[in-house]
């Protein structure tokens, strides 16, 4: 048997590991941690338990470690992952998921059956990973004698120490040939599968690469039309192998016929755990599917997301463990720099209402126990506050933080706790079997086939999928199909529901959208009719927690004013109103709302001001959320309506007002007076005054027309005091009488000099510039023309008479003889048959 860098190390681990319950071990790729460190620990341990975060690693790894210890796969070494498990009573050493870890967890809240766990790949920080370290933390506390081995290629010591104390770590060295490393930039373009030939091309032509080629693509789609665009240009001497948890089978393909070249189109599958022979060139695409969040169904998603620096270096690797190798990375080395350092942890970026559950029903003894655990990253309060409040509102959790009768059989389903809730509701309605398949639909984003195009109109795009499921349409993607039908038939034992074949064809519909209902109502959409434009047709919903978006074209839901957004999706749309698109739905009654599992039902009554009609009402509003469910106008007394309307007027001074003349006026004589240090107690109407106008203006009305019609004088004069409305009539009166009898309107505006105005032939027989607050302030006079345009404009009457009369007599005689132009205009007396025209 071959020797890996490893192997020398191993007896020093055990005996670590016997002295102190963690150790921490960074070997380097390579190095044989994954395979050689289980086996030999089986020697000092009764029953070793080894998590991995993916399926193909722990099969493959289970696989590899039974081949080198003699015994056939499922005897002294075995595997359990999802719907799939090799392992009898006689199996020591088992390699699982982490999902299947928790699992293993909520049964056996201390893991009595093991005394040594093995956390692989702790680097690539799952949620579920962080969970694991913390329970483990907490449970050797009570369990002296159980010990943990922590992982990893690219293991931090420094943090994890600080953490778990100065425990024992190992640093071995693995065994890696130079690598040479190249960027290769497609054009802005050019489709990912055409990058993918052409660099696959140049690498078989490549002297440094003489061995298999691994490419890094993000996902299933991508790994077909790769392969599909390969096949018509490569030689039939080179094996495409394409390798994903799903296509866990293609493995054994690497193996076969070694002297023929393999092409391996793969995940992030093979970044690390999985041996890979012969590999001496990489192509790295830079993108990968990363586990997030969902805001839209709450429910875990991968999206196809750039990669991190370490993510691209740990690729590049893979092409140096054999003999010196090359990567090509078909992206900028600018923007290689420009990316994180790391793949932030899950714990900061995903949903944690499941983990919550998980924790609470694994230390149910423990009031809100995720505050005890010992994290080594705590998760955000707001994701803790968020993630907890769901579950209040699916009935797992109650207002302190404690579990509700359903939580326990609600962390027993791998599922997210809005699916386990769905699950259970159409369980009580005897309709658990359909809900359970409805659940999983939802869970795999659906089984239609990618080109298939729902033409159909109906309640519930779930439900029509759920109706072809069982009845076998050759509309559904194959493989999505069987993996729902082992998912129901692994978990149906558990819920006591009735076999596949037993189902038939026809269901509840309403019962199974009801059930939707009550675990996403939160994400419900009414139907928004004035934002269809342009003829697209195009469905724009409101959602109850604000924003919208337009129903997906796919949707069969075309018809409702009310659903439920199952699952939406943000797009690149230029229109900011169709960026949010609906991908999954269900249409609900109204009166369902009544239920309000999520408490968003609200009833408000206040009063408002209707643009339109210009009058204040006062409105009694059902909402759900941010939707209006019904509305309807209550009598209100004077006063409300008044005080609204005060508020309305006062918040769009001065253009609720029609005409502010009166007030301009009223404020130019308190600036006359003291301007000519006159003293007097009236108000300027700003500030509080102002409102007390506004106010006084607005008493009895009710409309913003009925405080027009008010008369503005009438209400500043009804603010000043008797004395005073005297004291401003008698200092700045409206009118002004001139010597020869006539009477003058004085006008007040702006921040300029008050002024009278008329025909010159009306000021004969004035001496003097007529003037008022007690003779200090003179009045501008403007002179007109007959024709009634300004002819002079002074405040120096006798030096007008006395001066420029004459020339302006002379010029105005000329074009208007008809009227009188005295050369004594002081002591001239008009005629009978000339009068001056008023």
């Amino acid at each position: 048997m071959s020797t890996y860098p490893i192997d020398p190390y191993l007896d020093a681990i055990a005996a670590a590991l016997k002295a102190s319950p963690f150790v921490l071990l960074k070997a380097e790729p390579g190095a044989g941690k994954s395979t050689r460190a289980p086996l030999s620990l089986l020697t000092h341990f009764k029953k070793v338990l080894v998590v991995q975060p993916r399926r193909l690693a722990a099969r493959l790894a289970a696989s590899w470690v039974a081949t080198q210890s003699g015994e056939p796969l499922g005897q002294l070494v075995g595997y359990q992952i999802r719907l799939e498990k090799q392992l009898t009573a006689a199996t020591r050493l088992l390699f699982v998921t982490e999902g299947v870890f928790t699992r293993k967890l909520l049964q056996d809240p201390q893991l009595k059956e093991f005394d040594l766990v093995i956390l692989d790949e702790f680097h690539e920080r799952h949620l579920q990973t962080d969970l694991a370290l913390a329970i483990l933390r907490a449970i050797s506390l009570q369990r002296k004698e159980l010990r943990v081995l922590v992982m990893s290629a690219t293991l931090e010591l420094g943090p994890l120490q600080s953490y778990l104390g100065e425990v024992p770590s190992f640093d071995v060295p693995g065994r890696s040939f130079p690598i040479v490393v190249e960027y290769h930039p497609g054009g802005p373009n050019q489709k990912l599968e055409d990058e993918v030939s052409v660099a696959v091309h140049k690498m078989l032509e490549d002297p440094r690469c003489k061995g298999n080629i691994l490419v890094f693509l993000s996902g299933m789609s991508e790994i077909y039309s790769c392969r599909e665009r390969l096949e018509r240009t490569l030689s039939s001497a080179i094996d495409i192998v394409p390798l994903t948890a799903e296509l866990a089978g293609q493995y054994d393909r690497l193996f076969r016929d070694e002297g023929r070249r393999k092409l391996i189109l793969s995940t992030n599958v093979a970044e690390t755990s999985v041996t890979l022979p012969r590999v001496e060139g990489v192509i790295d695409t830079g993108w990968a599917k990363i586990s997030g969040y969902a805001p839209w169904s709450g429910l875990p998603t991968l999206e196809r997301q750039r990669i991190s620096q370490a993510s691209a270096i740990q690729r590049a690797g893979r092409a140096g463990r054999v003999a010196p190798g090359v990567c090509y990375r078909l992206y900028s080395q600018s923007e290689f720099n420009s990316r994180p350092l790391f793949t932030k942890p899950e714990i900061q970026r995903i949903d944690l209402s499941q983990m919550l559950l998980e924790i609470q029903v694994i230390f149910s003894g423990v009031p809100r126990a995720w505050e005890e655990l010992p994290w080594f990253e705590s998760p955000e309060d707001l994701h803790i506050k968020q993630s907890r409040e769901l579950l209040e509102h699916l009935e797992a959790f109650d207002s302190s933080g404690n579990l509700c009768p359903d939580a326990k059989e609600m962390a027993g389903l791998p599922l997210h706790p809005r699916l386990a809730r769905l699950v259970l509701a159409g369980k009580r309605e005897g309709q658990g079997a359909i809900c359970l398949l409805a659940a999983l639909l939802i869970n795999e984003e659906g089984v239609l086939r990618r080109d298939e195009w729902r033409r159909e109109q109906g309640l519930c795009d779930v439900c029509y999928q759920l109706g072809l499921l069982l009845q076998g349409s050759p509309l559904l993607d194959r493989n999505k199909s069987q993996r729902i039908r082992q998912l129901y038939d692994s978990l149906r034992p558990g819920l006591r529901l009735p076999s596949w074949s037993s189902l038939g064809s026809s269901f509840d519909e309403l019962m199974v959208r009801r059930a939707i209902f009550l675990a996403f109502a939160d994400r419900i959409a009414k139907f928004r009719p004035m934002a269809e434009r342009g003829g697209r047709g195009l469905r724009h919903f409101n959602f109850c927690q604000g924003r919208g978006g337009v129903l997906g074209e796919r949707s069969i839901v075309r018809e409702s004013e009310w659903l439920v957004a199952v699952d939406a999706r943000e797009t690149l749309s230029a229109d900011p109103q169709e960026r949010t698109r609906i991908e999954t739905s269900t249409a609900i009654d109204p009166s369902w709302l009544e239920l309000d599992p999520f408490e968003l039902r609200r009833q408000t009554l206040e009063i408002s001001f209707d643009e339109k009609s210009g009058r204040v009402r006062k409105i009694k509003q059902e909402l759900y959320g941010k939707l209006l469910i019904s509305e309807s106008v209550e009598q209100a007394d004077g006063g409300e309506l008044s005080a609204h309307l005060a508020a309305v007027v006062s918040e769009r001074w001065p253009d609720s007002i029609q005409n502010v003349s009166e007030l301009r006026a009223y404020h130019h004589k308190l600036a006359i007076l003291d301007r000519n240090k006159v003293e007097h107690n009236m108000p300027q109407f700003a500030g509080d005054y102002l409102e007390l106008l506004i106010l006084h203006l607005c008493e009895g009305a009710h409309s913003l027309s009925e405080v027009h019609a008010k008369d503005l004088r009438q209400a500043i004069e009804d603010q000043l005091d008797y004395s005073d409305l005297v004291h401003l009539r008698e200092l700045c009166p409206d009118t002004v009488l001139l010597q020869n009898g006539r009477q003058l309107k004085i006008h007040y505006e702006d921040e300029g000099e008050p002024w009278i105005e008329a025909r010159i032939q009306e000021f004969f027989g004035q001496i003097d510039t007529p003037r008022i607050c007690r003779g200090r302030q003179p009045l501008l006079i403007k002179l007109l023309a007959p024709s009634r345009r300004p002819a002079q404009i002074t405040q120096d009457l006798r030096g007008f008479w006395q001066g420029s009369y004459q020339e302006v007599k002379k010029e105005l005689k000329r074009r208007y003889p008809k009227h009188a132009w005295p050369d004594d205009p002081l002591n001239y007396v008009p005629s009978a048959g000339l009068k001056p025209r008023s």
